[in-house]
């Protein structure tokens, strides 16, 4: 997506700060990124079972609040998150509103599997309804 290596947009547990939540691969993934900054893009989020999940939206105010974060520049860690989000989860392009403003282009994983019995996260944020529930 750059050359600099790509832009992936987190909302969920493997957001830096969600320690506890996804804490092996939220590890692995914050060793080998940097942290562009905090964002949201247009989706509704869920809570899945003690994961979130968010799928894409129409409404303008549907917000996500996550993280940017900048991969090396292979496809080897996105090959591994591919692989750890597993089928119930597509990798999207999509655009980010960062916290200046500014809209960018990145990758996100997006819920593509049933939502039964999920509860929408109202605020869009996975961190601040984990600790509220914690």
């Amino acid at each position: 997506m750059t050359p600099d290596g790509p832009l992936l947009f987190v909302y969920g547990t493997l957001r830096p700060g969600a320690e506890g939540q996804g804490a092996p691969m939220m590890q692995a993934l914050v060793a080998r990124s940097t942290h562009v900054g905090r964002g949201d893009v247009r989706g509704t989020l869920y809570s899945i079972d003690w994961f979130p999940g968010m799928v894409e939206s129409t409404r303008t105010d549907d917000r996500v609040i996550g993280d940017v974060l900048r991969l090396p520049n292979d496809e080897g860690l996105l090959a591994e998150l591919d692989a750890y989000e597993g089928v119930d989860y597509a990798r999207l392009a999509t655009t980010v509103t960062m916290a200046n403003g500014e809209a960018i282009a990145a990758w996100t994983y997006v819920w593509i599997g049933a939502l039964d019995g999920a509860r929408r996260i109202e605020s869009g944020d996975f961190l601040a309804h984990a600790q509220a529930i914690s």
